[in-house]
């Protein structure tokens, strides 16, 4: 199975089959999205990305699922998301392609940062410039106007929680259902930049969560993130 497939599996492949999840692809030809229906479609979107995995393309995924195709040149809205497969953390590492000048200066770094909720990424991606890490649910956390609140709840926990980190690294603000990320075994090409590959560096199949549990970790006040880790008395 190549890393795509695997990727897209982890992520979709226990979905009810009345969902859709989407690749986003950004050339010189322009910016498209191509839906696919879950779980026969992984393979399609796999060979999707195999035939435009070119230097040059950039390919990307939604984080979360939709119900519907919104066309090629629609990416779903906030409110259209079906719901959430897992949370996610997306890091950029210090580079010459990042303006920021406080982000972590290394992939060490960035591995602080995921540690201070003690949970093993289910999935980690080296996006180019950066990390991204997932932590996958057991069974998607359906959006409903019941749950909606719920959900945006924990978004914006989560964000709180890296966000608040003690050596003030910046970590962007991508905790939103409309979200896209990279795929691993493509390229990132930035203007300018050498290509560089999206890798999966670490797996851990079983490696998921209960929403409760995630939800229920507790947002470390920076006192107490420093003193975990041996930075204050």
């Amino acid at each position: 199975m190549d890393v795509s497939t695997f990727f897209l599996t982890a992520l979709f492949g226990i979905l009810p089959n009345y969902l859709w999840f989407y690749i986003w692809q950004k050339s010189a030809r322009g910016m498209f999205s191509t839906y696919y229906q879950v779980p026969q479609g992984i393979q399609a979107a796999s060979e999707h990305v195999m035939r435009n995995r070119l230097v040059g393309n950039n390919l990307y995924y939604g984080v979360t699922p939709c119900h519907k195709d919104c066309g090629s040149s629609n990416r779903p809205k906030q409110n259209e998301s079906a719901g959430l497969v897992g949370m996610w953390l997306d890091v950029d590492v210090k580079h010459p392609c990042h303006k920021k000048n406080n982000l972590p200066p290394d992939v060490y770094a960035v591995w602080q940062l995921i540690s201070l909720i003690e949970l093993m990424p289910s999935l980690i991606v080296a996006s180019g410039h950066g990390i991204h890490a997932y932590w996958l649910f057991r069974e998607i956390l359906l959006n409903t106007p019941e749950t909606a609140p719920f959900i945006q709840a924990l978004l914006r926990g989560w964000k709180e929680r890296f966000q608040g980190n003690p050596w003030g690294y910046a970590v962007d603000n991508v905790f939103e259902t409309a979200r896209v990320l990279r795929i691993p075994g493509t390229w990132n090409c930035k203007p300018g930049q050498e290509p560089v590959p999206v890798e999966l560096l670490t797996s851990y199949p079983g490696m998921e969560f209960s929403v409760e549990g995630l939800a229920q970790i507790p947002r470390y006040s920076y006192e107490e993130c420093a003193r975990t880790l041996g930075l204050i008395r």
